[in-house]
């Protein structure tokens, strides 16, 4: 998956941003803030226009071989402005960066819709700052991730539908579709699609007879940010 999202981001333009090298100073030239910048981390960046104007996109790309991955995973909660995942869903009790057996990995949103399958240790949204105040979109390409839904309208103080909007899956997906759907996703959002056409894809590549929709928008309504149709 991995090598599928690396190739993805250069088939659109993405560039690797050497964070090993990159000055400072640099970074402020190209539009970004070196203190929100993790030097340890896999960065890609490319500029586009949105409503004729220029934009820096940084992506920071974070899977389970990745050191400190969970810890990565949360940083990205706490700042970014989009946040795409694709992997386990863990019966609803959040994205998972390690063995099933093992809670170290495990983002904690909920609890899980049938116990006794994971060992969690504390819910991770719930915690102070976990999510910035800013307005964010979440994406999660996993099995039934719409059991994160309530965790994340209700645990998080200073979130609600005018600063999160949420697309989450319905029920089990395959794995031959998440690069696809993330990048579906990432396009849209970049390409100022409306929230109907993404999800409307999503449920295309996603369909199965008699299964419905693959995936729900919640949210999408009042915030500023909602692409125009």
């Amino acid at each position: 998956l991995r090598r599928d999202v690396v190739q993805g981001l250069a088939d659109r333009g993405f560039e690797k941003l050497d964070t090993k090298t990159i000055t400072d100073a640099e970074l402020r030239a190209r539009g970004f803030n070196p203190a929100e910048i993790d030097r340890g981390a896999t960065y890609f960046t490319k500029e586009f226009q949105h409503d004729g104007k220029p934009v820096q996109a940084l992506v920071k790309l974070v899977d389970r071989n990745t050191p400190g991955a969970k810890d990565k995973f949360a940083d990205g909660m706490k700042n970014d402005d989009l946040i795409l995942y694709s992997g386990h869903g863990r019966r609803g009790s959040g994205p998972d960066f390690d063995h099933a057996n093992s809670a170290a990995g495990n983002y904690v949103i909920g609890k899980p819709s049938e116990a006794g399958h994971y060992t969690l240790g504390q819910n991770d949204v719930a915690k102070t700052g976990a999510l910035k105040d800013g307005y964010q979109m979440m994406f999660f390409d996993a099995c039934n991730t719409d059991g994160y839904l309530d965790d994340l309208r209700s645990r998080p103080k200073n979130k609600d539908n005018s600063n999160l909007d949420v697309l989450a899956s319905t029920r089990e997906l395959p794995w031959s579709t998440s690069t696809g759907d993330v990048f579906n996703t990432l396009d849209g959002v970049m390409g100022g699609k409306s929230i109907q056409d993404i999800k409307a894809n999503l449920d295309r590549r996603n369909a199965e007879p008699g299964q419905g929709s693959a995936f729900v928008a919640d949210g999408f309504k009042t915030n500023q940010y909602r692409p125009a149709a």
